[in-house]
């Protein structure tokens, strides 16, 4: 039978069973709870962090978010005067979405036309 801590190999009984510990994170919360005021201040949208690359996150999650959402988020992409489609198919392209996309924005761009 197993016995907790002992080394099958040598026989050499362990100590300290605990797990190892975590690496302390580089973002404090006094930062986290900050960004999340600014948040629900309105201080800070979802353009400022990176529409292009949400909207790939998006299509790139689409069967667990849903693929309403993800073209929803296409959608209100594209109707953006700031809407650039070569940065956001670059993204796609990261995130390996670019062929599911494509289908989506060539209709949307169209039916904008």
């Amino acid at each position: 039978m197993h016995e907790p801590g002992v080394d099958f190999l040598d026989g050499y009984r362990s100590t300290d069973l605990s797990p190892p510990r975590a690496a302390p994170s580089p973002i404090t919360e006094r930062q986290v709870n900050a960004a999340q005021q600014a948040w629900r201040d309105g201080l800070v949208s979802v353009a400022q962090a990176h529409a292009r690359g949400e909207v790939a996150d998006c299509f790139k999650f689409r069967n667990k978010i849903g693929k309403h959402i993800a073209i929803e988020a296409l959608r209100t992409y594209l109707r953006r005067k700031d809407a650039k489609v070569k940065d956001l198919m670059h993204f796609a392209r990261i995130n390996r979405v670019q062929a599911v996309m494509a289908p989506y924005v060539d209709v949307l761009l169209t039916a904008k036309g």
